[in-house]
């Protein structure tokens, strides 16, 4: 083979070199420039999508900070709402339990009232009956001229008849 052959090696090796070198020329010159070209954008880009990935997390703790702000004041209003509300009920509840001793009150006054006014209007009654009976027996003690005995008979007489006439009231 000629290129293991040493009279050929010199040659071929300064022909390898130069055509190694005129290779790398021409790569260098018109390969490259675009490759670093290519390199060079596709740095960028991967910089500009960084720096859009760092944009979108700092826009995403903005709002993820103003989410909680807004949470937590929603809550605050929950719990203010919450509160009114107990506070509302309790006073309604007070206000009824008011109304309701003042109804009782007024209940029991107004029975009281009436028990005293049948009262009086019961002692009344009885008044005007013994006084009916006491004339009566009058009447008749006068009409006529009584023993002890027969006094003894009008006073059973007329107690019992107020004794049947005050237990048919009642």
């Amino acid at each position: 083979m000629p290129q293991f052959d040493t009279s050929f090696f010199v040659s071929l090796t300064f022909w390898s070199v130069i055509s190694f070198t005129i290779l790398m020329a021409g790569l260098y010159k018109f390969g490259l420039p675009p490759i670093l070209d290519m390199l060079a954008q596709r740095e960028r880009k991967i910089k500009e999508d960084l720096d859009r990935a760092e944009q979108a997390r700092r826009d995403s703790e903005a709002r993820l900070a103003d989410y909680e702000r807004r949470l937590k004041q929603a809550q605050a209003e929950a719990q203010a709402i919450l509160e009114e509300a107990r506070r509302q009920a309790q006073r309604q509840a007070d206000e009824s339990q008011k109304r309701a001793e003042q109804q009782a009150t007024a209940m029991v006054r107004d029975a009281q009232e009436e028990m005293a006014r049948e009262r009086g209007r019961l002692r009344d009654e009885l008044r005007a009956e013994t006084v009916d009976l006491v004339m009566a027996v009058a009447e008749q003690i006068l009409s006529r001229r009584l023993t002890a005995e027969d006094d003894k008979r009008l006073i059973e007489e007329a107690l019992a008849a107020a004794q049947s006439g005050w237990s048919r009231r009642q």
